[in-house]
């Protein structure tokens, strides 16, 4: 026979123990599941962090190494001399894109910066226009690429960058790389 339970009386040692005992072991058992979710959070926030940290320390270092633009006038005698060119008043020496090519990976013209590889897409005619578009992959130190991109803007042909993409090369070091995205112009010869 079933004794009915006295719910005002109190806990003996015995069964305060075995309480603490069981709720422990609910703990141990449980915990890990409810908190799991929370502990993979905290190792990716941890994870973004470290790289949030290193992509600061690469900024702190280019901006180090970066000269300082204040002061330096802009550069109004590039759009000058694209303008000349298009109007006619100077002749540029790269009238198509092969001879462009030739002349812009020329050592002479590189100087330190080296030209690992570029590829083009077919001419597209347009308003009495050719246009092709090109990508240079260069490398170098940070200060022959910058040398570079100045050349290539104030070279008196038809094109001009649309985008550049810097990265630094293997093993970190003083080699950067980049990848030049440009837009080349030829005018069509009138009938």
């Amino acid at each position: 026979m079933v004794s009915p339970i006295d719910w005002n009386r109190k806990a003996t040692r015995r069964e305060q123990a075995l309480f603490a005992a069981m709720f422990l072991v609910s703990l141990l058992f449980f915990a890990p599941g409810f908190f799991k979710s929370r502990l993979e959070e905290v190792g990716l926030n941890r994870a973004r962090l470290v790289a949030l940290q290193s992509e600061r320390n690469a900024l702190e270092k280019f901006i180090r190494t970066t000269p300082s633009l204040e002061g330096v006038p802009s550069r109004p005698r590039t759009k000058e001399i694209k303008l000349k060119v298009l109007a006619g008043e100077i002749d540029s020496p790269a009238l198509d894109l092969t001879t462009l090519l030739s002349r812009i990976t020329a050592p002479a013209f590189l100087k330190a910066a080296q030209v690992t590889s570029f590829s083009y897409q077919a001419e597209v005619k347009e308003a009495g226009f050719g246009r092709t578009d090109f990508l240079l992959e260069t490398s170098g130190s940070f200060g022959d690429l910058v040398g570079y991109l100045e050349r290539l803007e104030e070279f008196p042909a038809l094109f001009f960058i649309k985008d550049l993409i810097v990265s630094s090369g293997e093993g970190g070091g003083s080699v950067v790389r980049a990848e030049i995205s440009c837009r080349f112009f030829r005018k069509e010869k009138k009938s």
